[in-house]
This record gives C-alpha cells, structure tokens and sequence, in this order.
C-alpha cells in the first residue's frame, strides 16, 4: 500500500512538474528566470507528449540547440530527462540523452526530491535491460538510497523482479547487498516478506551469511501473507535458514510467538510444519486446546484459515487435535461453510463427514449454512456435492424428505432468503436448476415477501426465468403488489422474458393494478415494437384501455409512433376511442402534435374527423390553435369542417385572426382557400375582421377584405365596432387605415364615446404613447371630447385617474373642462387625489383646478388624500392653502381621518399647518392613542 501512495504520488508530481530548471544558474537573475520560465514550457510540452519517434526527435533537438538542455536538467520534482526515459524503459531514448550529456556522467548519480536516481526508477519499473547500461556508467550509482535508505536493489528485490535483482547483483560488493534500509531491512528481508523466494535464493547465493533479523520473528522465517503451495524445495530452503533450528526447537520456549507462527504456517499450507508444531505441543502437553481455537481479528481459527485456502492435510490434522468445528467467524460461518463458499471440495467432505457440522447444516437460526455459503461464493461443484450426498443417504423416505426441506427451505440472513432466492438473486442458473430439481419451493418467499420466480423476472434473468418455466412456475401467478410475471417483464422492457413467457399458456390481456395498463399498453408506452408484435400475435386485445381510457392506439398517437399505430390499425385497433379527461381522440393528439405521417395513417381508416373533445374542439381546431399548417391542410383536404366551433362559437378563423401566431397569413389564407366565413359571429356577435382589429392585424384585414370586398367594417355588436376595438387597444396602424376606409367612428357601446376608449385605462397601461397618438388623430374628427359617458366621467376624469399627464395635458389644451364633476361629484382633481397621481394633481391645479370643491359627501381634494393616505399630495395640498378646516356631510374633519387611519405622518402634517383644536373626546383619545404630542391649541 505505501509503494502504491508512492507511485501515486510520483504520478501527480509528474503531472505538475511545470518547470525546469538547471543544475549551474546563470549570474543575471532576469535571465535566469526568463531562461527557467522558457524551460519550464518546453519541458511541460515534452513531458506530455506521447511517447514515440516524435518526442525522441524533439529531445535530440532540444539537446542539440541551444537551450542549456541536457540528462542534467531538472523539473520542479527534482527528476531529470533521465529518470523520465529509464521510467518508461526507453532504451534508445536512454542512450541518447547518455551520449548528448554536456557535463559528463554525474547525472547517473542525481536524486530527485525522494532521493531516487534513474537506476531506482528502472528497478522499479523492472526494465532489466537498462541496468547494464546504466551501472556501467556508474560504478557508485548502486549504492545511492532513497529516502527510506532503500537501494534499487531493495525495489527490485520487493516487487519480485527476479531479472532486475539478477542484473544488479553482477554489479554490487556484498556490503551493498547487505545495506538496511530505515526499517532495518536488507533486500533479503524485502524478498521473503513478500514471498520471492527465487530471489532470495539468488541473494543468499551472493551472501550466503546473510542472516541478519529485522527484528521480527515472521520475517526470520520470511513470513508473509502468500498464495504460495508448500514444496520440498520451499521446505529445503527454509530449513537451510540459520534460525530454522533454533525456531523449531523453541515453539514451547516462546509461546507468545506461537498464534501468529501456526495462523501463518496454515494459511501457506505448510503441513509438514504444522503437524511438526502440534505433535511438539502435544507431546509437550500445554496450551494445545487453546492455541488450536485461538482466534485472529476476523474471529477465525486456523480450522478457518484451512478451510478457506483448501489446505486438506492440515484440516485432517487440526481436526484430530480436536479443532472446533462448530466455532463460527466474523460473519458467523464455520469451516464447513467457509470451504463451501470458497469451492475446496476435499476439503469440504473431509469436513462434511465430520458429525458435528452435519448437524450445523440443519440448524434454522438465520445463520449461514454450507449451502448459503456456497452459492455466495457462486461454487457450483460444492452444491453438486451436497446434493449427491443427499441421494445416496441410505435413510428412510420420511427421513431423507425431512433432509431435502432442511437443505432447501432453510433461510439465512436478516431478509430471510431461501437457497433459491440467493442462487436467483445471484443468476446462478445451474444452481437454480439443482435447487429445482430437488424440489426447492417457488413459493417460498422472503422477509419481503419476494419470491424466486419473480425476481429472476425482475432481474431480467432470461436463462434463469428459463429454467423456472422448465421446471413448471406459475405464469400468471400474482406477486404482492398485483403483478404477474408478464407484466413485470414488460415493464421492464425485457424482450427476452416476454418471449419466453409468450411461449406459455399465459393471459396477456391482464391488467395492472391501481391504472389498469395490460401487457399490451406497457409495450406501446415504452416503444418497444417487437415487444407490441409479440403481444398482438398471441391475441392481445388492442382495444383494451387503462383506468385514464386510454388505448394502445391512443398512447402510440401520443407518443408519435408510427410503426406501432400502424400495428395496432393492421389488428382492428378502434380509431375513434377517447380518453377520460378531454374526449379527444388518437386523432386530436396527433393533430395537435402535428405528427403529420400519422395523421395520414389515420385519415385512410374511419376516423371521425369532426369529433369533438370536451372543449368541443375538433382535430382541425387543435392543429389550427398549434399552427400545424401542414396538419391543417391534410384534414382540409379530406374534407374536415372549416367553419367548426368550439365554445363561445369560436371558429378556426376567429382564433387566427385574434391570436399571435409564427407565419399567421399561411393559415387564415389556407383557411379562406377552404371556404372559412369571413362573417360569422362567435358567442360575443363578433366576427373575424374584428378579432383582428382588436389585435391590430392590418394585414388579416386587407386578407378578409381581399376575400369579401363588401365585408362590412361597421358592423357593430351592442355598439363594439372594429373601429372601436383598435382605438380601445391602441392599434394605431388599423385606426389610421380604417379611418382611410371612412368607417363609422361614432358608434360606441351605450353610455361611452370613442373618446373614453383612446383614454382607458387599458389603452394607457398598454402603450400611454400610442394612445396619446390615436387621441390627437380624434381630435381631427367632429366629435365632443367632454361628453361623459355612463358614470358620468368625462375623457379628462378618465386620464386623471389613469395618471397619464400626457393625455390630460393633451385634453386640456384643447380646452376640456377641467373642474366637470361625475355622478359622484368627483373632478378630475379629485379622481387623481384618489387615485394617488400626484404628477397629474399637479398638472391640474397648475392648469386652474379647484381645490376646494366637494363631492356628494362634502369631501374635498384634501379630505381624499388624507383618506387614501397619500402623504406626498396631503403635502402637497397643504402647501397649496387647501383648507384643513372643512367638515364633510357628517361633520368629520380630514384631522379626524388622519387620527383614526393611525398615520401619524399626516397627523403631525395637518396639526402644523394649523388644524382646528376643537376636537372631541373620542378623538383626543385617538390622537394620544398614536402617540401625537399636544401643542397650545388643545
């Protein structure tokens, strides 16, 4: 793991290595840093280029110029070119930096920031072949250490590069092969720990007398966690230690060293070893027992440990000392289970005859059994075992059919899961097979209530779901949440599963609960065509719709599926159904969404081109209302009714010419081609050419014109005239051209002139500047600007209350009475104050308004602004001299309001402008209530 780090660590300073700088620095600073900034970039440049021809060239050429460059030059991690090219084994590229070297060999000799030289990058990295090369130049560079002491030997020795260790050898003096590192460890020790016994018998062979201990019993003995199998020549090797003797005769002597001695010696199968070391301390006759079930971090026993790595002879020797067969580890399993999990058959049955884990195997505590564990560690030799030790019992019926549920039925773990739902979870189809066979129930279910055939299904399993069908499960069988096998397998989308269960007598026109969708409705939703081809030649009904009505045909018109609509039109797929929420048909989704190839499809059957949804729209309405132009006109063609409507008698026409639509006139001149009527009226008695003076369409107009020349353009409902419907929304291009066309610019709805309409509230709110426009286009008209309409509000009191100054300058230089009170009484001053228009108040007592007038309650300007609470035209007002004194009809003065609105800002305002000071009680009480300081006058 540290070798690892380190590794990792060299690869990100590689990666950042950004600059470069050289051994001998210049005198000038500036230059200095200008000639490191320069090879800086180079060196990056070169360090991430792939390696090859290309980057060798480059380097000559580097070398050869005159860049200061050479193996010499260092990056920022302190490596030289050198270190790069023996890292990567670059031989050419090796000799090439070798030979361009400016400075002689003392390069070979450069460490890095963790002290390594090339040498130690290349034994790292096992490139023997550059060894020679490399200590030839060198004759001290085997010698140099790392920062942990190490030589390359050490790496090399480590990472088992037999070769490398073989080629540094020739060069190194048994003092340097002999060197400890900062761990107190000889290259020797490197190779036994990490169990490279090729290599260590090539260093003892060059240092026969190298028996020097780091201080660690295990490593004495190069003990070390490996996979290696015990041979004669290991044991030979290990004998031929120094201290072999002296360990093999001090077992007893040192008992603390025994655990880990016998753990290890049982995990490399050292059973000669072994069985040395139990029959000393039986002979010996202490601590046998204990030290055989001792137990490392993982709670387990050397039995375990035996068990796992399938170390036959040492099971049959720890077992006849007794070994507890039964102890059970970290994950409560036993040696029988483990050798099952890890598929050791001989060392499985040697376990399996032993009587006390037969009787483990039909335990039924949830804990792991041998079949459990074998079909975790997916061992389909050890399962084959179990059950062939089943057949053969020679037992009763009675007594092997009670075995046979034991092994089968038998759940393990927290969920609860039979042998069968592991095998299945896991896809172990030949293990499912077995189970099957032996009568394994499917309907065995977890703590979850899943069973095995399900959740193969759910897996998407297909040879499992296989094997289940082989062996007789329930097709049409139900899970707990309502759902058969089909279904599930539908939506899953898995075409496998569906054809294996098509293949069975299984019902597919069942319907999933909660919204009702068949197999069929599941297949057309997800698109899955030959899923839908499979489902319609086994007969599923297509006309089946789900809890929403809707059909196959419905959702593939949705969805925009060609393919599939047309499968579902080819088996009498009805075309006219309609969905539970808006009556609209396969034709209507089509239509709207402007799918124009299925449109098509269903135009050649009997669809019904004029059904209505429940806004009793029509497929035309709908293509129309999404401007689907190429839709429109396939219907037009196949007769579909121009003149539909929908509610409010709204036709296809109607909305054009009203709505804001991308390339407008290619619709409404596709709809006049089709015979649309120019003059129907919708709910409202409105007719087209009104709809577009009301959206200020010039254009539309001239096309409805063009269309009906004696269309009429004062035609009016209840007094609404195009004319009235451009000025109200300031049109001002179709004002001005219907003003051309001399239109009635009179007529008005009841109670209003066409003077209200330029100056309503809307008109200014939409655009105050067209609107000011088309009021000076009024002007040149013979018409009365001061007439009030039905509420007695005159133009003037309409653009005061609107707040517009410019349409009140406007109405007021052309001489509008300014002071004209409303039913209510209101002037304009008044109906501004009100309003809160401070800057139209203004304009109006600047242009001579009074501000002493009263309305039908006696209130003044002033009393509405206190009212209101507008503190800046109370202000105002004041400042004005209005009267602060006045009483309206029942006696309340504007202090009186002010007092109990609670605003003491106006309070404060009116009291010092001199407010009367005869006031009541209530109000006394009022005033102190919102903390007003009494002045002298109370």
């Amino acid at each position: 793991m540290n070798l690892l780090r380190r590794r990792q660590q060299r690869t990100a300073d590689e990666e950042l290595a950004l600059g470069a700088v050289h051994h001998e620095p210049e005198s000038n600073p500036r230059k200095e840093k200008q000639q490191e900034q320069e090879q800086e970039q180079k060196l990056a440049d070169l360090f991430n280029e792939p390696r090859g021809d290309a980057q060798k060239q480059r380097i000559k050429k580097l070398i050869d110029g005159k860049n200061n460059l050479d193996a010499s030059t260092v990056d920022k991690t302190g490596r030289t070119l050198l270190h790069y090219a023996a890292r990567h084994g670059d031989r050419s590229l090796v000799e090439l930096l070798l030979q361009r070297t400016k400075t002689g060999r003392p390069e070979l000799g450069i460490q890095d920031k963790e002290e390594r030289t090339a040498l130690h990058e290349a034994a790292d990295e096992d490139h023997h072949e550059l060894i020679e090369l490399l200590v030839s130049s060198s004759d001290d560079v085997v010698s140099k250490r790392d920062l942990h002491g190490r030589t390359a030997l050490h790496w090399a020795a480590n990472n088992g590069h037999d070769l490398t260790v073989k080629a540094l050898l020739q060069h190194m003096t048994v003092d340097q092969v002999d060197f400890l590192d900062k761990f107190n460890q000889t290259a020797l020790h490197r190779a036994a720990r990490s169990g490279f016994y090729d290599i260590v018998t090539m260093i003892q062979v060059k240092n026969p007398g190298d028996s020097r201990p780091d201080g660690s019993i295990m490593d004495v003995l190069g003990l070390k966690e490996t996979s290696m199998a015990e041979t004669k020549d290991y044991l030979r090797k290990l004998k031929s230690h120094k201290k072999w003797t002296e360990m093999s005769q001090g077992f007893v002597e040192h008992p603390n060293m025994l655990k880990p001695v016998l753990f290890w010696l049982t995990q490399n199968g050292l059973k000669h070893v072994v069985a040395l070391m139990l029959e000393k301390l039986k002979n010996d006759g202490s601590g046998l027992h204990s030290l055989i079930n001792s137990t490392d971090c993982l709670k387990r026993t050397p039995l375990h440990i035996a068990s796992i790595r399938g170390h036959t002879a040492i099971v049959e020797s720890l077992l006849s000392h007794k070994a507890d067969t039964a102890r059970r580890d970290f994950e409560d399993k036993t040696p029988l289970c483990l050798a099952a999990q890890y598929g050791q058959e001989d060392t499985f049955r040697c376990l399996q005859e032993k009587e006390e884990a037969q009787n483990r195997m039909q335990s039924n505590n949830l804990m792991p059994t041998p079949l459990s564990s074998a079909i975790e560690g997916e061992k389909l030799n050890i399962v084959k075992i179990m059950f062939e030790k089943l057949s053969e019992e020679a037992v009763k019926e009675v007594q092997y059919e009670r075995h046979r549920k034991i092994l089968t039925e038998q759940k393990y773990g927290q969920d609860e899961v039979t042998p069968l739902l592991m095998a299945t979870q896991r896809r172990q189809r030949d293990i499912v097979d077995i189970l099957l066979k032996n009568g394994a129930s499917m309907d065995c279910a977890d703590k979850n209530r899943v069973k095995p055939f399900f959740l193969a299904v759910d897996h998407g399993s297909e040879d499992v779901v296989e094997c289940f069908l082989k062996n007789g499960a329930a097709v049409n069988s139900k899970n707990e949440s309502g759902l058969t096998p089909l279904l599930m397998a539908c939506q899953k989308g898995n075409m496998g599963i569906v054809k294996l269960l098509l293949g069975k007598d299984v019902n597919v026109n069942i319907a999933r609960p909660g919204d009702s969708s068949t197999p069929l409705l599941l297949a057309v939703e997800s698109g899955n065509k030959s899923m839908v081809r499979a489902l319609l030649k086994k007969k599923a009904n297509c006309n089946i719709a789900n809890a929403e009505s809707l059909t196959p045909l419905w959702i593939a018109a949705r969805a925009g599926n060609y393919t599939i609509a047309d499968l579902l039109l080819s088996h009498d797929a009805y075309v006219n159904s309609t969905n539970a929420s808006a009556d609209s048909t396969p034709l209507h989704v089509a239509a709207k969404a402007g799918n124009e190839n299925i449109v098509k499809l269903f135009l050649t059957g009997r669809v019904n081109k004029e059904a209505q949804d429940t806004q009793l729209m029509t497929p035309l309405f709908h293509a129309v209302e999404k401007n689907k132009q190429a839709i429109v006109k396939l219907l037009l063609e196949e007769g579909a009714n121009v003149n539909t409507t929908r509610r409010n008698a709204e036709t296809p026409l109607h909305f054009c010419c009203g709505a804001k639509m991308e390339e407008e006139e290619g619709m409404i001149q596709l709809l006049l081609s089709h015979s649309a009527g120019v003059k129907n009226q919708d709910g409202n008695r409105w007719t087209p050419v009104m709809h577009a003076a009301k959206a200020g369409k010039e254009s539309i107009i001239n096309l409805l014109l063009e269309k009906e020349p004696d269309l009429d353009l004062n035609y009016n409902s209840n007094g609404t005239t195009p004319f009235y419907l451009a000025v109200k929304h300031n049109r001002t291009s179709v004002v001005k051209f219907l003003l051309q066309r001399g239109v009635d610019y009179r007529t008005c709805p009841r109670g209003t002139t066409i003077f209200h309409s330029s100056v309503h509230v809307e008109s200014i709110a939409d655009d105050e500047e067209a609107a000011v426009e088309i009021t000076e286009l009024l002007f040149q008209m013979d018409m009365d600007f001061d007439s009030p309409d039905i509420d007695g509000s005159t133009p003037l009191s309409i653009a005061a209350s609107c707040g517009s100054k410019a349409l009140t300058g406007l109405l007021l230089d052309k001489k509008a009475e300014i002071d004209k009170p409303n039913e209510e009484g209101l002037t304009p001053l008044a109906v501004a104050i009100a309003n809160g228009k401070l800057e139209v108040a203004e304009e109006l007592i600047s242009k001579g308004a009074k501000i002493e007038t009263r309305d039908e309650k006696g209130w003044t300007p002033l009393r509405y602004a206190v009212d209101r609470q507008h503190k800046d035209i109370t202000a105002m007002l004041l400042q004005k001299g209005a009267d602060q004194d006045s009483r309206a009809d029942d006696e309340s003065t504007p202090l009186g309001a002010a007092a109990s609105h609670g605003d003491k800002k106006i309070v404060h305002s009116l009291l010092n402008n001199g407010a009367p000071s005869e006031l009541n009680k209530p109000l006394w009480n009022a005033l102190r209530a919102i903390g007003t300081r009494t002045s002298s006058r109370f």
